[in-house]
């Protein structure tokens, strides 16, 4: 493993995970099978779940802050055969202050998802090719190591590489990856794909856990009774939910507590994204519930979630509760949806 991480400024977030190239179509309607249409417009931007909450994240937190945590950095595999690794990713981490931590693989091109998205109705439908290796307990462990003067958060990402990160996430719990006391540093996990084996036996070594529709309907979520007890976070105005978005939300928090909680540490914070529908967090026997605020014109719905969670961890850095950090997060994504790509967010966030 090639290291070049000696002169990189030490983060206070660290994710750890995939940093993609997307190139995104933008047409009128997404096409039947064998159609031929025009693209509207076509971007190339980076994307990969950890870049993304990383870039967003990073126009969230202010470096000069101590309470805000500081600059965020990032993990992940680099195909050394891609020419615009420097030119795509370096060159966005540098423009917002995000410490770039590669793992080089020289033989592979590095990852990319090709997306479509629909005006019409603002979904996007993702198609992605990678070869690399994934990140090993090892490598990430070193980047700890190397990042542990201010690192406070860590962020992994549930990959295929489970055993590797049960094995770096069990190193920080009982402090060997981070040189400190146990208690200082926050992990989270975030649980998106629902098809890759032994995800579950990752939950107990996260303090937060960020999951998704997706994965909670995998896992039987839809079969669930609803409680008949939900705590709403939002302001009055924006609370009003209609009777199937109330029986959602409360079969979600029905499924956290089946499902999520005897998995998880005691003290730990589910957070579970339902798209339109808000999100809701359990947290010490509480379920809370933010929805989506009216109003949001969706435009773009990629890295929406990816957008949440960095809401959610720029909340509880800053101290906020579990139910403010909820709707804070709410708040982050809807203002990302509103808009095409990650640019801006933090300035609209503030307005």
């Amino acid at each position: 493993m090639r290291v070049e991480w000696r002169d990189e400024p030490a983060p206070a977030v660290l994710f750890v995970g995939g940093a993609y190239f997307d190139q995104v179509l933008y047409v009128a309607e997404y096409p039947k099978e064998d159609d031929k249409l025009r693209a509207l417009d076509v971007a190339k931007r980076p994307g990969g779940n950890s870049m993304n909450s990383a870039v967003v994240l990073s126009q969230l937190l202010d470096p000069t802050t101590a309470a805000d945590g500081g600059r965020c950095g990032i993990l992940t595999a680099v195909g050394g055969r891609s020419s615009d690794v420097q030119d795509v990713l370096v060159a966005t981490a540098r423009a917002h202050g995000i410490s770039w931590y590669p793992v080089p693989h020289a033989a592979h091109f590095h990852p990319t998802a090709w997306i479509l998205t629909s005006r019409a109705t603002a979904s996007r439908t993702i198609i992605n090719h990678n070869t690399l290796p994934q990140l090993t307990a090892a490598e990430m462990l070193a980047c700890i190591a190397a990042a542990r003067p201010r690192v406070r958060w860590i962020h992994f990402e549930g990959r295929t590489n489970t055993g590797d990160l049960r094995e770096a996430m069990a190193a920080v719990a009982e402090g060997k990856g981070k040189g400190k006391g146990k208690g200082d540093m926050t992990t989270s996990l975030e649980l998106e794909r629902p098809n890759r084996e032994g995800l579950d036996a990752l939950i107990a070594l996260a303090d937060v856990v960020f999951v998704s529709n997706e994965f909670a309907r995998f896992h039987g979520r839809d079969g669930d009774v609803p409680v008949a007890q939900v705590e709403q976070v939002a302001d009055p105005k924006g609370m009003e939910m209609a009777d199937a978005d109330a029986d959602l939300v409360r079969r979600s928090v029905a499924w956290v507590a089946r499902w999520m909680v005897p998995r998880m540490r005691a003290g730990a914070t589910a957070f579970l994204t339902l798209g339109s529908h808000g999100a809701i967090a359990v947290h010490a026997g509480r379920a809370y519930h933010a929805p989506v605020r009216r109003g949001i014109t969706p435009v773009d719905t990629i890295g929406a979630g990816d957008s949440f969670n960095a809401g959610a961890i720029a909340g509880l850095l800053r101290g906020l509760s579990v139910p403010d950090a909820l709707r804070f997060a709410v708040t982050v994504a809807g203002v990302k949806v509103a808009r095409d790509g990650f640019e801006g967010i933090g300035e609209a966030v503030k307005e």
